[in-house]
């Protein structure tokens, strides 16, 4: 008898700035402007929006695992 063996599955990344983004990129749409002019034109609330969400620090989370021990045990064998 053949067992498989099933991962978990991936949690999804909730993007940072995805709706500050998705706004302007919809406002550039219906606006027709370009990037260039979205500092003065119709779109300068979504672009000042997703600036400013762009300068937050970031949360992190658990700080990465260190690989000493994997890298010690590699050595001994």
């Amino acid at each position: 008898m053949v067992r498989f063996k099933v991962r978990e599955t991936r949690k999804l990344v909730k993007p940072l700035c995805g709706p500050e983004l998705s706004n302007l990129l919809a406002c550039f749409a219906s606006s027709g402007t370009s990037l260039r002019s979205a500092s003065m034109g119709p779109c300068a609330d979504a672009a000042q929006a997703l600036y400013g969400c762009m300068r937050e620090p970031r949360r992190k989370g658990r700080p990465p695992k260190s690989s000493i021990n994997f890298l010690l045990g590699k050595v001994g064998r």
